[in-house]
């Protein structure tokens, strides 16, 4: 099995963090694990991988006939099209131009114009089940640095444990020897440096 390998930041760069010059495969292998396992962590609470779209993503939302669609995803990279069709076919008559929305790219927003060229809906969404399709992209261009200190330092917590012989969750066989790693609770000052990125899932 390959070696995990984490998204957010490098196995180097933690090294670096951590002042681990040399290379030791084992330690390394295990010190990968912990990144990832952080990593995960992080992005389950913040509901976000943070990584850029590479396709677009297709999903659909009740209308509550207000003129504001909150979407589970973002930052908003782009909207590939977005469609109001209480009927669910989705055809072109049924898409809402660009023009005649505006973006909260950060907020996950899009809020309807009031231009009376909107023929389907007006300035609103209609009222219904699954009648709103929006494809677009979502993520962070760049991690943000806030996210990759908030993994170094819980991997030095970690790390600290390491080296006086962890226990925990994600076991890890190095030789005859096993180690386990607990990786649960987020440490406080990782949480004050995460909170700001968690994003609720909308119901």
């Amino acid at each position: 099995m390959a070696d995990p390998i984490p998204t957010l930041t490098t196995l180097a760069n933690v090294k670096k963090y951590l002042k681990l010059s040399a290379v030791n495969a084992d330690r390394d292998t295990l010190l990968s694990t912990i990144i990832c396992a952080i990593e995960q962590n992080i992005k389950d609470f913040c509901n976000t991988d943070f990584l850029a779209d590479a396709t677009d993503r297709t999903e659909y939302y009740d209308g509550n006939g207000g003129d504001v669609l909150l979407v589970n995803h973002y930052p908003i990279i782009s909207i590939t099209s977005l469609h109001d069709d209480p009927y669910r076919a989705f055809e072109s008559n049924s898409e809402i131009r660009s023009t005649d929305y505006v973006i909260y790219a950060k907020q996950g927003k899009i809020v309807l114009t009031a231009d009376p060229r909107l023929a389907l809906t007006g300035s609103n969404f209609s009222v219904g089940k699954q009648n709103i399709r929006i494809v677009y992209k979502t993520g962070y261009l760049t991690v943000p640095y806030n996210v990759i200190l908030a993994v170094w330092l819980w991997c030095g917590i970690e790390f600290d444990k390491y080296k006086d012989e962890m226990q925990g969750v994600v076991s890890r066989t190095v030789g005859e020897k096993t180690t386990r790693l607990e990786i649960t609770d987020i440490p406080k000052d990782i949480y004050g440096l995460i909170i700001k990125y968690r994003v609720p899932l909308v119901k």
